[in-house]
């Protein structure tokens, strides 16, 4: 299952995740975990231009080590400002990865498609168009926002999704997509690191996340699988998954993530009972709803 795993690198350019302790690697423990990912079989990573220096530290890896990943990159966020600097942003991300073209490029906000409409997405095709870009696609966060692709028309190569124990409001979805042909990845296998707090921690982002996530950490015990193998192993394990982004901040986190995988046995038999335990409540499943 290894192959189905993209290195998430959020964490290699800004202090990220809600469990996140230790803040942003330094330089060389970032190429470590680069390096490790690569020796145990990842290929892809993920990064966008807002993830700070991630960009320019895969690159700067790249170069050095004579490894090579494929990059799915984002956006830059455009906010009020038109979609007059794509280009600009297209290329300042090519140069900070080293790179000739890219893997895929995705829209990163929806909010920037709403604006500007399939003017932006016009863009992204003339990437593909002229070689610079595999393929196109969209990060997505609600699944209204799928239909709203399909009324204008548009068939993304690529869309970028939260899937996880709580949220599992896209499954529905699935089958869908995979008829259109639109491979599917997941981020927020964790839940940005929601179900490792401790129970005041948990209560002080979301006051109805303690009760949930001490559910799930019974499951974990009554079965002797740890949480985090839960977690990552219930997105691994969606057939309609093509594949997983999982983001880490040190070489030990990634090898622990990597030998999770010895439990998919056990995960499977599992799926079922963690499949019941999605979350309608908004305020647990949408990150951007927790208190700051």
């Amino acid at each position: 299952m290894t192959d189905k795993i993209v290195l998430g690198t959020v964490q290699l350019g800004t202090e990220y995740g809600v469990a996140n302790k230790t803040g942003m690697p330094s330089n060389d423990e970032a190429f470590r975990i680069l390096s490790s990912a690569y020796d145990a079989g990842v290929r892809e990573l993920d990064t966008a231009s807002a993830y700070g220096q991630s960009e320019y530290v895969i690159g700067k890896f790249i170069g050095s080590a004579q490894k090579h990943f494929d990059a799915v990159s984002k956006t830059r966020l455009f906010g009020d400002g038109g979609i007059g600097g794509f280009r600009a942003g297209f290329e300042k991300t090519l140069g900070a990865l080293g790179q000739d073209s890219l893997y895929g490029y995705l829209v990163h906000d929806f909010t920037d498609f709403r604006k500007y409409g399939t003017g932006l997405w016009d863009e992204c095709l003339r990437l593909k168009k002229e070689g610079l870009v595999k393929n196109a696609g969209f990060s997505v966060y609600h699944p209204g926002e799928l239909d709203y692709l399909f009324e204008k028309k548009v068939t993304p190569d690529i869309v970028q999704l939260p899937f996880n124990v709580f949220d599992q409001r896209f499954k529905p979805r699935f089958a869908g997509l995979k008829e259109r042909g639109i491979k599917i990845y997941a981020r927020s296998a964790f839940l940005q690191g929601l179900f490792f707090l401790t129970p005041e921690e948990s209560g002080k982002k979301c006051r109805n996340a303690p009760g949930r996530i001490a559910e799930l950490k019974k499951v974990s015990d009554e079965h002797g699988m740890p949480l985090a193998a839960l977690c990552e192993l219930f997105a691994l394990l969606e057939e309609g998954i093509d594949k997983v982004v999982i983001g880490v901040d040190s070489v030990r986190q990634l090898e622990e993530n990597l030998s999770f995988l010895k439990y998919a046995e056990k995960g499977r038999r599992l799926r079922g009972a963690l499949g019941e335990m999605a979350v309608e409540d908004e305020d647990v499943i949408l990150p951007y709803r927790w208190s700051k």
